[in-house]
């Protein structure tokens, strides 16, 4: 799983990560790490690879000016039932 390019993992290896403090956890959602993991309820998994999918092309879409589509904007949602998945997402993507 992809929660940050130092830190990747397999998924079958994934453990949940600890909850970090409070003043901790919100430098932390101004970054790239997703809340479920920053808050330790969940392990990295695939909607957590979605996030960071969805993180890394809204940045790359305003840099290039693009506007960033709904699908993006669902994979930045901060409950991971509601993030497309890993189709939807790179359907999304992919030129016309």
């Amino acid at each position: 799983m992809l929660i940050d390019f130092s830190k990747s993992v397999l998924a079958s290896t994934a453990k949940t990560p600890s909850a970090k403090l409070p003043h901790i956890r919100e430098q932390y959602k101004k970054n790239n790490i997703v809340l479920e993991l920053v808050n330790g309820k969940e392990k990295p998994s695939v909607t957590t690879d979605v996030y960071s999918l969805a993180f890394l092309s809204k940045y790359v879409n305003k840099f290039l000016k693009f506007e960033v589509n709904a699908t993006v904007k669902e994979a930045l949602e901060n409950r991971a039932e509601r993030r497309p998945s890993v189709g939807a997402s790179k359907e999304s993507l992919s030129p016309a």
